[in-house]
């Protein structure tokens, strides 16, 4: 494995040890530390890496303000909303200033008024720091809301990658159709490169068509 050129690990072997990597992550369940005050909990990587007051005192206040929790700063996580917890496990994430970014399933926890806000958060602070960031969710909203590029995955292997638009537009099984957002699926027949349901005629791309059936799906536009 390579972050850009530079090799972290082989096979039996590790050749940057896995704290060196300067990797963050976000947790699905966001795994503050209950007994931290939200400062503590933003600082701690900073503790870890031996950074001195000074700097990390400048580092937690400065992302505080960016995520807007500088009001909570001396709260528990107890004392927190879901956004203001979710935030600090972002504001965790990026105050060691990672060469990658790492988010599990980020928004699963918070309900569906916040969940628009706070992928419109990530997104910002993903292009404004230009950082690499590797999302995942079940969820097609936030990939559609936050990824440049999108992977399938089933059965632990890539069924598709592409653009979020080419997944949801061109979907190469009705399987990634259906995880890609709602979709109704229907048999057809062809007939002279047009697929036949009831009394519905679709035209089909000329000579693409090979067989005698073919699965036609339809989504709502909203």
């Amino acid at each position: 494995m390579y972050f850009d050129d530079e090799i972290t690990s082989a096979p039996g072997r590790i050749v940057i040890e896995p704290e060196r990597r300067n990797v963050a992550m976000v947790f699905q369940n966001w795994a503050l530390y209950p007994n931290m005050t939200v400062y503590d909990n933003i600082a701690f990587p900073l503790k870890m890496a031996k950074v001195s007051k000074h700097e990390i005192d400048k580092r937690v206040r400065e992302i505080a303000e960016e995520l807007e929790l500088t009001r909570v700063l001396n709260h528990y996580p107890k004392e927190l909303s879901g956004g203001q917890m979710q935030r600090t496990a972002l504001a965790r994430a990026l105050v060691k200033n990672p060469r990658i970014l790492l988010l599990d399933e980020p928004f699963s926890n918070l309900d569906a008024a916040l969940r628009d806000s706070a992928r419109a958060l990530v997104r910002r602070i993903q292009r404004e720091r230009k950082l690499t960031t590797i999302i995942v969710s079940h969820d097609p909203a936030d990939i559609f809301s936050i990824a440049d590029v999108a992977g399938v995955i089933i059965n632990g292997k890539f069924a598709q990658i592409g653009s979020p638009a080419d997944i949801y537009n061109t979907p190469v099984t009705t399987l990634i159709a259906a995880l890609s957002g709602d979709i109704n699926l229907l048999s057809a027949k062809v007939v002279e490169d047009t697929a036949l349901i009831a009394n519905l005629r679709i035209p089909l791309s000329k000579g693409l068509i090979k067989d005698n059936e073919v699965i036609i799906g339809l989504r709502q536009m909203r």
